[in-house]
């Protein structure tokens, strides 16, 4: 043994160290040598969460637990050996549980001296609380951290699966972490909440399914705290800039490879090949995409070639649309390209890139997600682009087309869609539609022209972005009169401007396929233009971009819809992962807000949508209500607003909020008594100021409460007796509910639907009957639209009567309440 390794060995022994620059002899617990204060070199390891420290740290990093006596050594040290001989059993004949042993002996030397020996310097403290030794700094034998070893049991500490840590058992969650223990048993979350956009993600993301955040840091700053808490929502820009951080960082490792190899960078989770383009594979002998190609090998439209470009002053008439019907899409692009601010965001590498590696940002599903593509575009026989084209050598149009594409798995998936889906794929903002014609399964529900003008003018205020559904909802204008006024129908398109002047109200269009331009009223050739309208609204006598101005009426006759994206870059967001289960127990988790100034808000949920369309559609009606909390407690008092249920990829409830606490509740019905147990959903909480936002497992009769409060605000009255109201809410079905007040009487009420159409009972039963008791209230039924593709009919009867007779529990209710429905149907006392 050389002599080095001799002296280091006699070090460990004896608990000491010798200082490398001026050979003084320390103690072993000494960050610094008391002479000439250089710093120990090493590492402790912590006693509680077992991390290792430099010397130079006095506490733990992790768990900021003082630095105990612990160096890497065969021989254990003094204060080890002390530590073993106090804690070994007793050896006697009548031998005691050590539970038992080491308290007594501790109490008692507790007793018989004030202080305690340092068994290192043997210097004595006189405060037996002390952690560590007053003249040595040696820890405190009865005292490591904060943890009393001597009384401590072994068997009753437990430590968490998550980091490790040992706590106390009079501790009910991880000091570290935050894990709650119940009943000795530890409880984990599986899922981690994201630091940057509180999200919740599975165990096995590495990253934040949101934000893209690397999961090593969020668990590095977690560190530092107990519990999560509430968190405050994040600015849009905020977010993107992180986005685009992180994207940076993969993409630069992307292209440093394809540079060392000398390779162009090919996706291989999206390659040239036809299961990229098509749901089924297919054979053709003239297949209209013959090869793929890179942009210096595409042939352009223009005969003047020009060098392609990402961004060069984008235009709507960049964008034509190609042989897949994604005019939805591109009415939606073309919308964005009013602003090119806002189509920058979705490009991040907005330069050309010679290895043909791009990034594009897009939200599918309410989800942020940056796709990684390559430049190899689907081409025909002549070398040009089949799909969209690329007016003026513009990449950004195909580009995002084929992150599009990626995302739903080829590019025939694009196939057939609404404008506003378009609208919140590109923006990640909320979105509703203004309705131009009356519901078919509504008649009574007329429309006034002058609201949706007043509605229509606000939007145009606000900045927002539109887009107009062509096709008539209730089949009552032909192909034929479409094609003769110059429309497409079954077609969306851009809206560009709104303007009230003297002859009208004018509303701006924009075909994305740059032609077919209306040819009525206030069309391009028509009379009832005067030349100073026409230079005031900047009308063109012919209009080759498929640019015109319709009048209102015209809008409302021949199209659907107006959709509206709200995008606001001011705004703050913040999305939250839960499910809605099928068991009457509602969603897995809801949000609590604390607003701490009055704002303004929109709460979206979404549910994932297949847009395959010869897979089953398995999509649930969604709804989304915001209802008023107390300060202290989960039992709402009262509904704020609440979206329209609807069977759809997501809905929006809009509201202003005073200061104060709320919950934003998730709700669906149609998957009652049905084999899915629980359907995943995301909620984005959309707020003008930054709100406070927590997510929390709710009480089993949440939604029961959510229902009746939202029929109480929304729904219509019927004063069926004195002190009996019956609440309805005709929306994508039926919503019925009963409040008896009579404090003598029960109610007995029969309903019958059985001749609709297209429904589904959560009751599992088109007819029932049920005894309300008195001072009670009760959810009668819920009747929902089963296939959203078909048109439905509702037949609603009652029958009512008052009872004094005292019913049993067993004959309230016919059908019986079973297990998935007795939560949300039960009475419930006012």
């Amino acid at each position: 043994m050389t002599p080095r390794k001799a002296l280091e060995r006699r070090m460990a022994e004896t608990g000491t160290w010798q200082c490398s620059e001026c050979t003084t002899t320390n103690s072993v617990l000494m960050a610094r040598c008391h002479a000439c204060k250089t710093p120990r070199k090493g590492s402790w390891k912590c006693g509680r969460c077992t991390l290792e420290n430099g010397y130079d740290c006095e506490r733990c990093s992790a768990c900021q637990v003082k630095r105990t006596l612990s160096f890497r050594s065969q021989s254990p040290s003094p204060i080890e050996k002390f530590t073993q001989w106090i804690s070994k059993p007793f050896r006697g004949k009548q031998r005691l549980p050590e539970s038992e042993i080491a308290p007594k002996r501790a109490n008692k030397r507790r007793e018989e001296s004030h202080g305690w020996s340092c068994p290192i310097c043997t210097f004595s403290n006189d405060d037996a609380e002390n952690f560590v030794c007053k003249m040595c700094g040696e820890s405190n034998p009865w005292k490591i951290g904060s943890v009393d070893l001597v009384p401590s049991n072994e068997s009753k500490s437990w430590s968490c699966p998550k980091c490790t840590m040992k706590n106390p058992p009079s501790r009910d969650r991880c000091e570290v972490c935050g894990c709650e223990a119940k009943g000795g048993a530890i409880e984990v979350d599986s899922r981690w909440s994201c630091q940057a956009c509180t999200f919740l993600n599975s165990v096995e993301a590495k990253q934040c399914r949101v934000c893209r955040a690397n999961r090593d840091q969020v668990e590095i700053e977690s560190r530092h705290r107990f519990t999560l808490g509430r968190q405050e929502s994040t600015c849009v820009d905020v977010r993107r800039q992180r986005d685009e951080e992180n994207a940076l960082r993969l993409w630069n490792d992307i292209v440093a490879f394809c540079k060392s190899n000398r390779l162009p960078f090919v996706d291989p989770m999206f390659p040239p090949c036809p299961k990229s383009l098509y749901l089924e594979p297919r054979h053709s002998d003239n297949p209209r995409v013959a090869c793929w190609l890179r942009p210096q090998h595409i042939r352009q439209k223009e005969l003047i070639r020009s060098s392609w470009v990402v961004f060069s002053t984008p235009k709507p008439s960049d964008i034509i649309q190609g042989i897949v019907g994604n005019c939805w899409f591109l009415s939606a692009l073309a919308v964005l390209a009013e602003k090119p601010k806002l189509l920058q965001n979705i490009i991040i590498t907005k330069n050309i890139c010679q290895e043909g590696a791009y990034q594009v940002r897009l939200c599918r599903n309410g989800i942020w997600e940056v796709v990684l593509i390559d430049d190899v575009l689907p081409c025909n026989n002549y070398g040009m682009l089949v799909y969209s084209q690329a007016n003026r050598g513009q990449l950004w149009v195909p580009l995002i087309e084929k992150a599009l594409a990626k995302q739903l798995g080829c590019y025939e998936a694009m196939k057939g869609g609404a404008c506003i889906e378009g609208l919140s794929l590109l923006t990640g903002a909320p979105c509703e539609k203004i309705r131009l014609q009356t519901n078919p399964n509504r008649p009574d529900d007329a429309l006034d022209s002058d609201l949706i003008w007043a509605r229509l003018l606000s939007v145009k205020d606000a900045g927002f972005l539109m887009g107009a559904s062509c096709g008539s909802s209730n089949n009552s204008i032909s192909e034929e009169e479409f094609r003769h006024v110059g429309l497409v129908s079954q077609h969306a398109y851009s809206v560009l401007d709104v303007q009230q002047v003297p002859q009208g109200r004018l509303i701006q269009l924009r075909n994305p396929w740059g032609s077919h331009s209306w040819r009525g009223d206030w069309g391009d050739a028509s009379p009832l233009w005067t030349a100073e309208l026409r230079k005031k609204l900047h009308a063109r006598k012919t209009a080759k971009e498929g640019v015109f101005w319709i009048a209102l009426k015209d809008l409302m006759k021949y199209f659907d819809r107006v959709d509206v994206c709200k995008v606001r870059p001011d705004w703050c967001e913040t999305r939250i992962d839960t499910s809605l289960q099928s068991d009457g127990r509602g969603p897995t988790r809801v949000a609590r807000i604390r607003v701490l100034a009055d704002t303004e808000i929109d709460a979206c949920l979404y549910q994932p949508h297949n847009r395959h369309f010869d897979a089953a559609d398995s999509s649930i009606d969604l709804c989304v209500a915001i209802l008023a909390v107390p300060p202290v407690g989960q039992v709402p008092t009262s509904a704020v607003s609440h979206s329209q249920r609807a069977v759809k990829a997501c809905v929006t409830c809009s509201a202003f909020l005073r200061e104060g606490d709320y919950l934003v509740v998730p709700m669906a019905f149609n998957h009652f008594n049905s084999t899915v147990e629980q359907k995943p959903c995301l909620l984005a909480i959309h707020t003008a100021r930054p709100i406070e936002v927590d997510s929390f497992v709710p009480q089993s009769t949440l939604l029961s409460s959510s229902v009746y409060l939202m029929l109480t605000k929304s729904g219509k009255r019927s004063e069926l007796f004195t002190g009996v109201t019956m609440y309805s809410l005709m929306t994508a079905g039926l919503i019925v509910a009963i409040e008896n007040r009579n404090p003598s009487y029960a109610l007995k009420f029969e309903a019958d639907c059985t001749n609709s159409m297209n429904m589904v009972s959560s009751r599992n039963a088109m007819k029932t009957t049920d005894y309300i008791r008195p001072l009670s209230w009760q959810v009668i039924l819920i009747l929902t639209q089963l296939e959203r593709t078909n048109s439905y009919s509702i037949s609603f009867s009652r029958k009512a009567s008052m009872s004094q007779r005292r019913i049993v529990d067993s004959a309230l209710h016919e059908p019986q309440l079973t297990e998935g429905n007795c939560l949300l149907h039960q009475p419930y006392p006012l």
